[in-house]
């Protein structure tokens, strides 16, 4: 639903290892760089209308980054959470809008307790660092912290909503299989 393209077709550039998980590109996975941007910038003239149009345009890259930064967060957290349960991913995808997690292929159906494990890890991942951005802001007082945790907190509590290719939709599809059984 939110990635655009063909990513098992798609060539991949490897970007690096982090913890043991290749983090892999597709060719347009640069797209992904202005559009959170763009979005920053929505975000940052929304925020302040007052302000002059450059310093819309650094705040929006900054807050773009910070978007970027959740997303990988959310990306830990499943890595985590897939070596805690037993499965873990074998690649992380970097598309022209999101990530997308690769596990390893297994000839057995995947128990559910391993699914509701490995989805799990982004949402949490996300509303643990949003928490303790806010506590961090709290003794700080940045705005950078404040939209920092504000993102991570709406990123996690999004990924656990039942929408259809995203955690929370594997989460419930799950837990509804273990009330009918």
């Amino acid at each position: 639903m939110l990635i655009f393209e063909d990513i098992r077709r798609a060539g991949r550039r490897r970007l690096f290892v982090l913890m043991g998980v290749p983090w892999e590109a597709t060719p347009r996975a640069w797209v992904s760089l202005p559009l959170a941007a763009a979005l920053g910038m929505l975000i940052a003239a929304a925020a302040s209308p007052g302000q002059p149009v450059g310093g819309t345009i650094l705040t929006g890259i900054g807050y773009g980054a910070l978007l970027h930064l959740a997303e990988a967060i959310h990306t830990i957290g499943h890595t985590v959470s897939g070596r805690a349960v037993g499965s873990p991913m074998t690649a992380n995808v970097l598309t022209a809008t999101v990530h997308s997690n690769e596990y390893a292929a297994s000839p057995e159906p995947v128990p559910g307790h391993i699914h509701i494990g490995r989805a799990l890890g982004g949402p949490l991942a996300n509303l643990a660092v949003g928490l303790m951005a806010i506590g961090l802001n709290a003794w700080v007082g940045s705005p950078w912290l404040r939209f920092f945790s504000q993102v991570n907190l709406l990123v996690g509590a999004a990924a656990l909503l039942p929408i259809p290719t995203i955690d929370g939709s594997v989460i419930w599809r799950e837990l509804l299989r273990r009330r009918r059984a």
